[in-house]
């Protein structure tokens, strides 16, 4: 995987600046194509994967309610440029939001 746009809803981006920091780093170190979830949960007591590796759920106690990190593939750099209307080098975004906003 070649890098990725990082993506943050207005609610994530309310969150204390040092928790949306170690949420981001975990993520970065823990999302990948197969594993294109990471559902940071207030409520999880282990780290575990779901939906055949798909998801992972990490424990998270610093929050509220949960917080989502999706990779998304729009396939090819020139998709995801046009998606967004400004040229990227990526064919991902990696979306940080509250699990009420999805």
């Amino acid at each position: 995987m070649s890098g990725f746009v990082i993506l943050r809803t207005a609610g994530f981006a309310n969150l204390n600046p040092d928790v949306q920091a170690e949420i981001m780093r975990i993520a970065l170190s823990k999302i990948y194509p197969k594993t294109d979830w990471v559902i940071f949960d207030p409520e999880a007591d282990e780290e575990q994967l779901e939906d055949e590796g798909r998801t992972l759920r990490v424990p998270f106690g610093k929050i509220k309610e949960k917080v989502y990190a999706i990779l998304d593939d729009y396939g090819s750099a020139e998709a995801l440029s046009e998606q967004l209307g400004q040229k990227v080098k990526t064919r991902y975004t990696l979306t940080f939001l509250l699990a009420s906003e999805y």
